[in-house]
């Protein structure tokens, strides 16, 4: 663990550690929304683009979420196993997204 070198350092990754994790355990399901995501994802991964079905002729943007669909291929790509990983590892497309998905319901003018 060199990133986390001192004792100081791993009892403060410690100490925010644990509540994410706990929190990942208490509130994890995955969705109907979560489940198109993916399926866009695994068609992404494979090389078919964004699209909810392979034998489509025009493709259907049906995702609500563009950065979980881009997290969710890239773990696939890597590998990983997509319906793990992605609600695991979700803070990082949220924190890229300030507004949470939300900007439509924000006056920004």
């Amino acid at each position: 663990m060199w990133i986390l070198g001192s004792p100081d350092r791993r009892l403060a990754f410690s100490v925010v550690l644990l509540p994410y994790l706990l929190l990942v355990k208490a509130f994890w399901w995955v969705d109907e929304d979560a489940f198109i995501s993916s399926r866009y994802a695994s068609n992404l991964a494979r090389g078919h683009g964004l699209r909810f079905n392979v034998s489509e002729v025009v493709p259907v943007e049906g995702y609500s979420n563009f950065l979980w669909v881009l997290w969710s291929s890239l773990v696939e790509l890597l590998g990983g196993d997509a319906a793990f990983w992605v609600p695991l590892t979700s803070p990082p497309p949220s924190v890229a997204d300030p507004f949470g998905g939300q900007r439509d319901r924000l006056d920004l003018c």
